[in-house]
């Protein structure tokens, strides 16, 4: 399996994993929590790799995976399971050494949700931003199985390529007639690529 369908499986498994039918998952262990002053009160700062997220304080790490041989690291935060059927959440996917640039993955990224779970109203963007190479944004929503039956989910994702080769995927996803009213914009919105270090 290659490095790109590796990251893509990954994507989905997170995915999956904030739609109910994994209920009693457990916070996986991650980096310190830090409190952090933004326009919806206090969030917490999150670290995978280069990307920096700020979330909101009751949303947990639900996952983590580093696999070494692949060179893909995944992560996922998000609601605890209180039995919604579809838990507000970002996932997070990091390769490497990427086989193709970010547009070509976005394309797969939307081809994949389309043969696999029916997406609509798709939009896709190349964004300006000063901390990667090449973004590109895209947006959608699909029905997806859950414990207790089809739901509507909607999403919104950023796939960049960083100055320092690594290619990043970032997604955030919530019921489709909630996400307004959600904090998954502004969650995304807040994401850091390759942050500068601390010189202290």
């Amino acid at each position: 399996m290659t490095t790109h369908r590796l990251a893509a499986t990954a994507v989905a498994g997170a995915l999956m994993l904030l739609v109910t039918g994994c209920a009693g998952t457990e916070p996986a262990a991650g980096d310190p929590t830090t409190d952090t002053s933004t326009a919806g009160g206090s969030w917490a700062e999150r670290s995978v790799g280069p990307v920096v997220l700020k979330i909101p304080e009751d949303w947990t790490e639900l996952s983590r995976s580093d696999d070494g041989a692949s060179g893909v690291t995944t992560a996922t935060f998000g609601l605890p399971d209180d039995g919604s059927t579809v838990r507000p959440g970002i996932t997070v996917s990091i390769q490497e050494e990427p086989t193709r640039d970010a547009s070509a993955e976005a394309e797969s990224l939307v081809l994949g949700e389309r043969a696999q779970r029916g997406a609509e109203d798709v939009e896709v963007a190349e964004l300006v931003r000063s901390d990667a190479e090449l973004a590109v944004g895209v947006s959608l929503w699909n029905e997806q199985r859950s414990a207790e039956g089809p739901v509507e989910v909607a999403s919104r994702w950023v796939v960049a390529d960083l100055a320092g080769g690594e290619q990043v995927v970032v997604g955030v996803l919530g019921p489709k007639d909630e996400f307004a009213e959600l904090p998954l914009d502004e969650v995304l919105d807040a994401v850091e690529l390759a942050p500068e270090s601390d010189p202290s």
